[in-house]
């Protein structure tokens, strides 16, 4: 046997064990898969770990012996008792962490998964359902987030309209996409459990995340009062929004809207419109002028695409003259910032455009100690109070924010 045929029978030798591995995986998973009597998939753009976490608070109050897992600001796995571990990773997210999880849920006596698609291009989504083999998909939303992999958000939309489950069930509030997800369940006979926003109002949360939680409650046939028990006593993502206040050196009040983990303007904005009407509810001065407000984006290297939707979202919610109703947090020009803060590198282009429009705006540097000591003077302004929103990313410098903010407030609580 020459070199040639010997590299030839190795490497044919090397494809059938891989054929292999792959007929004993699947093997595998069909045999722990048949261990489980419910796995509930939960994707799309925004809220899916929240919703993850409601939807596990849901199964374990109907019950069940549920493991979930969430890949929001750090990938946690939720336990049947209520606890959670942290899932530590030698390297980037795999859509093969999802096989690996079942197992691991199967083989510690999980009988129920509620999984969140931890992959963002549309063939890996599809082969995250194809490991968990799901009895309801749940789509929180689809909106204009990760658009080099996904596209616009009907495409993306379309993109999660893909991983319904032929002949189960789809859950969904999203009202922008209702009549696609119609036809799309239509098509693949699954059955659409669609429950409106209004519904999840007055539970603290947004209500579309709480919506959706409710349509799997229907799913499972619990009420809507066990449902929302559990939604009240759910446990959030370390990355959820909070509002955030404490009093500054000068006697000044202080706002913090902790969006970080809301990466697209859309969601933003939501957010943003809660936390200026809650500051409103606890004192902060809403008319024109009164309050400093600020939107401070912290921006990756690694996400372009979201730094140039968040510098467009800045031109549009500068106030540049304009005012908004007096005492209406509500409206849409209600929401305008009085000074734009950047964490990270902003494009040329993009500074240009900013200067252009005249809008206000500071670009930070990351460093630790020097971004700390930007915020702490930011937050002294002779005689007036400040409203912050920070949004764009969690992760990288957004951290450094977050902890600063949380600092604080803990502080002016211990002072209290």
């Amino acid at each position: 046997m020459n070199s040639g045929q010997f590299q030839l029978v190795l490497g044919l030798g090397a494809f059938a064990l891989y054929l292999g591995f792959l007929a004993a995986e699947r093997v595998l998973l069909k045999v722990a898969r048949r261990r489980l009597r419910l796995v509930i998939h939960v994707n799309g753009t925004r809220g899916k770990s929240t919703v993850t976490r409601m939807v596990h608070a849901i199964l374990l109050e109907a019950g069940y012996r549920a493991w979930g897992k969430t890949t929001g600001t750090e990938p946690r796995l939720l336990l049947p008792d209520g606890g959670e571990q942290l899932i530590r990773r030698l390297g980037p997210a795999n859509v093969r962490e999802q096989r690996n999880m079942l197992l691991a849920a199967v083989r510690g006596g999980a009988d129920t998964l509620v999984f969140e698609c931890n992959a963002v291009r549309p063939e890996l989504q599809l082969v995250s359902s194809a490991f968990l083999d799901p009895d309801l998909l749940v789509i929180t939303n689809a909106r204009l987030d990760h658009g080099v992999e996904q596209g616009d958000a009907d495409t993306a939309a379309s993109s999660f309209a893909s991983t319904i489950p032929a002949g189960k069930a789809l859950a969904s509030s999203d009202t922008v996409h209702k009549s696609l997800w119609e036809a799309e369940a239509k098509n693949k006979a699954a059955r659409l459990l669609f429950v409106d926003p209004q519904d999840g109002e007055g539970l603290g949360d947004l209500p579309e995340n709480v919506a959706c939680a409710f349509a799997v409650a229907d799913w499972l046939g619990l009420s809507r009062d066990r449902a929302a028990k559990a939604v009240r006593c759910y446990t959030p993502d370390p990355g959820a929004f909070k509002l955030l206040h404490w009093t500054g050196t000068g006697g000044q009040r202080v706002w913090f809207a902790d969006a970080l983990a809301a990466n697209d303007p859309e969601s933003s904005d939501r957010l943003a419109q809660r936390a200026l009407a809650s500051a409103g509810k606890e004192g902060m001065n809403l008319a024109p002028g009164q309050t400093v407000r600020v939107l401070l984006v912290a921006l990756r290297r690694d996400r372009p695409e979201r730094t140039r939707l968040f510098v467009d979202y800045a031109l549009a919610r500068f106030r540049s003259g304009r005012e908004p109703a007096e005492g209406d947090p509500g409206s849409d020009t209600s929401l305008l910032f009085d000074k734009v803060l950047f964490i990270g590198a902003v494009p040329w282009g993009k500074r240009i455009r900013l200067g252009e429009a005249g809008v206000m705006y500071q670009i930070l540097g990351t460093s630790s100690g020097v971004l700390q000591a930007a915020l702490d003077k930011l937050c002294a302004p002779p005689g007036r109070d400040v409203f912050i929103f920070a949004g764009g990313n969690r992760i990288g410098p957004g951290k450094i924010v977050h902890d600063w903010a949380v600092a604080k407030s803990e502080e002016a609580c211990l002072e209290s």
